[in-house]
């Protein structure tokens, strides 16, 4: 059956994507909305008033922002803020703290590349 035969309205976008045809979907009670960019989200006055974009202070590149993971609901509890660890900051927390090595072991795995322990 075409659209035309059940008696559907044609809408006609100029150019596709974009506010205006969200708007013209929008008005004819489809829910739909742009397909953003990477840009498009850091810039979108509306994602910035939601608090969607969180800033994460890395202590080697500043405070840069990040997208918060969806949904985003009301009782979402706070989301860590600390930056990705550096290579190898838990590397001997984890082999002589957790697993019992010893510290020569670790010197020798560091000596062979095996392990970064950021010193």
């Amino acid at each position: 059956m075409l659209l035309a035969d059940a008696g559907a309205e044609v809408i006609k976008i100029e150019r596709p994507g974009g506010d205006e045809a969200a708007e013209k979907f929008n008005a004819h009670g489809l829910p739909v909305a742009p397909v953003y960019t990477a840009e498009d989200v850091f810039t979108d006055p509306h994602i910035e008033a939601r608090g969607l974009l969180m800033p994460i202070d890395d202590p080697e590149v500043g405070t840069c922002r990040f997208a918060r993971p969806a949904p985003m609901l009301e009782e979402n509890a706070e989301l860590p803020r600390n930056p990705a660890p550096a290579l190898g900051q838990h590397t001997l927390e984890i082999l002589e703290g957790l697993l019992d090595y010893s510290s020569s072991e670790v010197d020798a795995l560091r000596d062979q590349g095996i392990v970064e322990t950021g010193e």
